[in-house]
């Protein structure tokens, strides 16, 4: 946004409140996804936007869960302007009755492997294949060796393996293919040059952004 020539202050959500009437507008940013399953971001969205009506709301790009009365509890504000990053959340919030509803892509295409320098290291790539696979509340139970099908290297969940940012991105950057079901696990290789496989989380996300704007950059997609 620097580069653009956008003003802006970078504000913690328990900060908002005393600072808000600096602001006309509100970027929210940093959502991997919304709905029923991150209840704290809908509520915290729906109070700003009840609380402050003369202030405008812009939540960055991201994903809905289709979670229709949820949403539609939370979301449906006239002082709200909502990016999705793929199709399927754009028609979907669409179809909700949201007013200012935009498509745009994941903002962590915009960055550039030039950009991580400062986290990356001199070691070469040790992993011929690396699975990283979620390990969290968005798991997917595949019934199948993922390991021994993908023939891996190694298998990991990074945000789980690693104790902070630096470290994380350079798991990364130790694998030759990754194989993913993890987004942002995808979006970093991708950044640093890797050649990278998908597939499926537990609900539509990584799909839904594989079509929009992973394939046209050589991002291939697993059936599993």
């Amino acid at each position: 946004m620097k580069e653009e020539g956008l003003v802006f202050e970078e504000v913690k959500y328990g900060e908002l409140p005393q600072k808000i009437d600096e602001f006309k507008t509100v970027l929210i940013f940093g959502v991997g996804g919304i709905g029923r399953f991150y209840k704290e971001f809908s509520e915290k969205v729906h109070n700003l936007c009840s609380t402050y009506p003369n202030k405008l709301f812009v939540i960055a790009p991201t994903t809905a869960m289709l979670h229709e009365d949820f949403l539609r509890e939370r979301y449906l504000h006239d002082n709200l302007i909502f990016f999705a990053r793929e199709l399927t959340t754009y028609n979907f919030m669409k179809w909700l009755g949201l007013k200012r509803v935009y498509l745009d892509e994941c903002c962590a295409l915009k960055l550039r492997k030039e950009d991580l320098e400062e986290f990356l290291e001199d070691e070469e790539e040790i992993w011929e294949r690396a699975l990283f696979l979620r390990g969290d509340g968005e798991k997917v139970d595949f019934g199948q060796d993922l390991q021994k099908l993908f023939d891996a290297t190694v298998t990991l969940d990074p945000v789980r393996e690693a104790k902070s940012f630096e470290e994380w991105v350079r798991i990364h950057q130790r694998a030759r293919t990754v194989y993913t079901n993890r987004l942002h696990s995808a979006l970093l290789s991708l950044i640093l040059g890797k050649k990278v496989f998908v597939f499926r989380n537990f609900y539509h996300k990584l799909r839904s952004v594989w079509k929009h704007s992973l394939k046209r950059r050589g991002v291939g997609w697993i059936g599993v």
